[in-house]
């Protein structure tokens, strides 16, 4: 998730600077947030080694966030 908002940024700052390739770049990397979006539950998630979702799901307290947790993120 921070990487995703850092790439935002990045991308947000070479569109200013006018570096269209840079721009597309970071904001093609910067939806990768989506990639933890679960539909289902609504909630940012982390998922194992194998692409699955960290089960059981409690958005308070789930191993794969640090400082934080699904509420915070989603």
């Amino acid at each position: 998730m921070e990487y995703a908002y850092d790439d935002w940024c990045l991308g947000q700052m070479a569109k200013v600077l006018g570096k269209t390739d840079d721009f597309k770049l970071f904001d093609e990397r910067s939806n990768n947030w989506c990639n933890l979006f679960d539909p289902k539950s609504g909630f940012i998630r982390p998922k194992d080694e194998q692409g699955n979702w960290i089960e059981p799901f409690d958005p308070y307290h789930i191993p794969g966030f640090t400082e934080r947790n699904a509420f915070n993120y989603s």
